[in-house]
């Protein structure tokens, strides 16, 4: 009686669990037990068609998956297993779904001390891990097309003026990638009539107005000029305080140069053509 009692009371336990659950029996893996939770969310199918059946029976596709050798070696071994953010496919009646699940094997023994079955407990984290990727996937994206685009970003905090960067702006600056690069470091770095005027500038009007933008020229440690071009947008706390700034730089020499040349053509030209006249 107090055997029956017992076994009640966890299969109620299993039954009523808000997480998925599920009790495989024998080393043919048969379907006992499992609760709405698994039912609905992960397997999709109802209990008659899966009940006191065999598991590799009812999801032909587990045998391409690691699952039966994990649930195999709690049989073999009688010791929990645990897995985290697997990928598992599963076949429902809407279609095979992948989910990414945290999973627990619990062996289950007989009085002799043989293991008897395996109890299984699913956690479905498939949004967090989709989620993580998806913003993973933006970032390298993002650091794809920002190396394309031969961009350093940097991170400005503006309360602790720490500066996070990407390589890029060292290599910009001249500077080797062991050092660690400061603002301070790289105003002393902008050229003479460069820094009052426009980068300064551009710094003190930035909390009004959101935008951190400037060209200049850099001085580079083997004494060579580059103009350089920077972009930033300011964040802000709630009370409408600056917080950081985030932006790019990019060495715009070449353009900078052509662009140069160009107006002096042009401008030698309409000199000749006042000549002219």
């Amino acid at each position: 009686h107090f055997i029956a009692e017992s076994e009640n009371q966890f299969r109620n336990m299993v039954m009523q669990s808000p997480i998925p659950m599920t009790i495989f029996s024998g080393k043919d893996l048969v379907i006992q037990m499992a609760n709405n939770t698994m039912f609905e969310n992960i397997w999709r199918r109802k209990p008659e068609e899966i009940l006191g059946k065999k598991v590799m029976e009812v999801f032909p596709e587990l045998e391409w998956q690691k699952f039966p050798d994990l649930m195999n070696q709690v049989f073999s071994e009688g010791k929990m297993l645990r897995e985290i953010e697997a990928p598992a496919f599963v076949q429902g009646d809407d279609g095979l779904r992948k989910f990414y699940l945290d999973f627990e094997y619990r062996p289950l023994f007989e009085p002799n001390g043989e293991v008897s079955g395996i109890m299984i407990t699913v956690n479905d984290v498939t949004e967090k891990v989709e989620a993580r990727q998806t913003v993973e996937n933006a970032e390298e994206r993002l650091r794809l097309a920002t190396e394309a685009a031969q961009l350093a970003t940097w991170d400005l905090d503006l309360q602790s003026m720490e500066l996070i960067y990407s390589p890029r702006l060292a290599d910009i600056f001249g500077k080797p990638d062991s050092e660690k690069l400061t603002q301070a470091k790289l105003r002393n770095q902008i050229h003479p009539d460069d820094l009052e005027g426009i980068v300064k500038k551009a710094f003190e009007l930035s909390p009004q107005t959101g935008i951190y933008e400037y060209e200049a020229r850099i001085i580079k440690p083997d004494n060579s000029i580059r103009w350089v071009r920077a972009q930033g947008k300011v964040f802000y706390d709630q009370d409408n305080k600056p917080l950081k700034i985030v932006g790019t730089m990019k060495d715009i020499h070449v353009e900078k140069s052509f662009m140069q040349e160009l107006e002096k053509e042009v401008e030698n030209r309409t000199i000749e053509l006042e000549n002219a006249n």
